[in-house]
């Protein structure tokens, strides 16, 4: 009998030994990924993560990378598609288009990508490939430019507008001066704050989930910071004014939504501009939805 407790205590002591060693290696890797992870934040950043409930500081500097490359590939991407679909986001051009990718982080080398995304929304993918073509020509004509004396110096100081005819990239000449058409003054622009593009996100993902009394907190405060950093007529502001008007439409709010649509448009851009256009067409669809068909159809008549 003796020898056969004896016999089990020898069986249960190692599995005893092995729990405890495992918990031990668990504990260790745990400890070395905060170590790791202190090293890289701040401490108040590292608590709040902590505090935050999500086990992320557990995390080692890896997995949290693939973490973050699972996130941005198979929800941001995905979700910036739906938004488009749904029309939550209307880009109607390039700018636009950079503007709604830049303001949620996407990069702009993931537009092959959106256009994989989107293929039940032709006209998302026509933008995102005239993008590219762009984007792709004005790295060309910038390394043209820089090898060609004069107008390598004039195009520092001042946007060229060029006859839109084919060019031989490879002549050491491509350019002459009756192929400059115009010339605008190259402006630096007041960039929006972070702080701003944070309130307007907040607003966004408060929309989303609807919470509306939070989203229109966001969206005011949101609108208060660009016009105090940019201006009121300024373009980042412009989207503040559209993204309020989106959330008193969902507030039931009517009466407040067409001054913020029309004021940074009609005169910070002009009202033949292709943003303006886009809001009286989202104004119209409003009306539209709250029955006022004849209103709507005024708006759509402006175009």
């Amino acid at each position: 009998m003796n020898g056969t407790l004896e016999k089990e205590e020898n069986k249960t002591g190692p599995c005893r030994l092995n729990v405890g060693t495992d918990e031990g290696q668990h504990s260790n890797g745990d400890s070395n990924s905060e170590n790791e992870l202190k090293e890289l934040i701040s401490e108040e950043a590292f608590f709040r993560l902590k505090e935050s409930g999500t086990g992320l500081h557990l995390k080692s500097v890896d997995e949290l990378i693939q973490m973050a490359y699972g996130y941005y590939n198979e929800i941001a991407l995905p979700k910036l598609v739906t938004d488009f679909g749904s029309l939550e986001l209307s880009p109607v051009n390039g700018r636009t288009l950079t503007d709604f990718m830049h303001l949620r982080g996407l990069h702009m080398h993931s537009l092959g990508r959106v256009v994989e995304l989107a293929e039940k929304l032709p006209h998302i993918q026509s933008l995102c490939i005239h993008e590219m073509v762009t984007r792709a020509f004005k790295h060309i004509v910038k390394a043209v430019i820089a090898s060609v004396e004069n107008v390598a110096d004039l195009s520092a100081a001042v946007g060229l507008e060029l006859v839109p005819r084919d060019y031989d990239m490879e002549c050491p000449n491509p350019f002459r001066k009756f192929d400059i058409i115009s010339m605008v003054p190259v402006c630096k622009h007041v960039g929006c704050s972070s702080a701003g593009r944070n309130l307007l996100e907040s607003s966004k993902i408060s929309l989303d989930k609807g919470q509306l009394e939070d989203a229109v907190n966001y969206g005011t405060k949101a609108l208060a910071k660009m016009i105090a950093v940019c201006g009121p007529y300024h373009r980042t502001t412009a989207s503040a004014y559209s993204l309020l008007a989106v959330v008193l439409y969902h507030t039931g709010d009517f009466n407040q939504i067409c001054e913020p649509c029309f004021v940074p448009s009609s005169f910070y851009l002009w009202t033949l501009h292709s943003n303006t256009a886009a809001t009286y067409i989202n104004v119209a669809m409003m009306e539209e939805g709250m029955g006022n068909v004849h209103v709507a159809l005024d708006f759509c008549m402006k175009l």
